[in-house]
């Protein structure tokens, strides 16, 4: 019985020891690289933790980091003095960026001081826009619609008229005519045809109207003006000559007709 208690006593007293001599091991770091630290009990510790830093991970939210090596969605940055100068994001065209918040929806600064590694996210608000353009083929004028990016309309409501013809709808191919679209969602600006179906109405066959489109060039030489003295209609090419026409008068009336 006395060894027993003995032997017992003994094993917690060596317990004991190992626990006190533990407790009292103070960890002495020394550099193992340029980012880590390591004790000689093998306890490793970043060099920004020493320093009382956190790891502050920005998350771009669909967007990217520019400038410098950062180029990527997620990257983590290192707090000097509680504090991290926080970078501009960019996601595209279509979105402003509105700043960094917490994943609690508080919004931070540059001047926000943090104590325990933090993740931020970057918040974005839609600016972009499309457009849709209807293409009545020769039914009436119906004027293209500007929505924000994602937005979905239903196209029920826009009916074009034509003479002699009942409209079938709006369609995204025009010469099949097969692919009906009956709501529109503003990924991308596009354009959409109208079907139409001879209602039996009598209609004439007036002759085709030729469209001219001028060149700018023609535009320049034949455009309209109206003549000053008397009030008819001319062409900018019957001013260029009628100015020459007038110079060349003036120079024999001062050679000729004095």
């Amino acid at each position: 019985m006395k060894r027993t208690v003995f032997t017992g006593l003994t094993v917690m007293l060596i317990l004991s020891t190992a626990v006190t001599a533990q407790a009292a091991h103070t960890h002495e770091y020394t550099r193992q690289n340029s980012k880590v630290y390591v004790c000689e009990c093998g306890k490793e510790k970043p060099l920004y933790s020493l320093k009382g830093e956190r790891v502050i991970t920005l998350n771009c939210n669909g967007g990217s980091l520019y400038g410098g090596i950062y180029k990527t969605d997620i990257t983590e940055a290192v707090t000097e003095q509680n504090k991290i100068k926080l970078p501009l994001p960019y996601k595209n065209s279509d979105y402003q960026f509105e700043g960094w918040f917490t994943e609690s929806g508080e919004k931070v600064s540059s001047d926000t001081e943090y104590y325990s590694d933090t993740t931020l996210y970057a918040h974005w608000s839609l600016t972009g826009t499309r457009t849709l353009t209807f293409a009545a083929e020769d039914g009436s004028y119906t004027r293209p619609v500007v929505k924000p990016l994602g937005t979905t309309i239903s196209l029920a409501e826009f009916i074009p008229t034509r003479y002699g013809y009942a409209f079938d709808g709006w369609y995204s191919d025009p010469q099949t005519k097969e692919n009906r679209v009956k709501d529109f969602t503003f990924n991308e600006s596009d354009t959409v045809y109208a079907k139409w179906i001879p209602n039996g109405t009598a209609i004439y066959n007036a002759p085709a109207v030729q469209r001219v489109y001028a060149t700018d060039d023609e535009i320049l030489a034949f455009g309209n003006y109206i003549d000053e003295k008397t009030g008819v209609p001319v062409t900018a090419q019957w001013v260029e000559q009628n100015k020459r026409l007038n110079e060349l008068m003036e120079i024999y009336n001062e050679k000729f007709c004095k």
